[in-house]
């Protein structure tokens, strides 16, 4: 081979290598723009589950207070009941009914 042909096969080699190089420029543009891609997605998870746990632990707060007056309203419900039952018994112990008792005449 010839003094030619080893400037032609060098060319070829730099075409090759520039080509190759140009291939990875795009390959790492392209990664760089998933990497953003996916830094971005993965951001806007963590923003989703920050927001339902915030989310969660209010609707925890809530069912803590509803727990609460429930078991505050059973009291109060208990409490009438006691007062009702008292004012009945009151009521029936001081009214006297008249016995009533048949008398027949012959």
């Amino acid at each position: 081979m010839g003094l030619d042909g080893n400037l032609r096969l060098a060319r070829q080699e730099v075409h090759e290598a520039w080509r190759e190089k140009d291939r990875v420029e795009l390959e790492l543009g392209s990664l760089g723009e998933e990497l953003q891609t996916l830094g971005l997605q993965r951001q806007w998870v963590a923003d989703a589950h920050g927001e339902v746990k915030k989310k969660l632990e209010e609707s925890r707060k809530q069912m803590e207070e509803e727990k609460r007056a429930q078991v505050w309203l059973r009291g109060k419900v208990s409490q009438l009941e006691e007062q009702i039952q008292f004012q009945i018994q009151t009521q029936l112990k001081g009214h006297t009914y008249p016995c009533h008792t048949s008398t027949t005449n012959p």
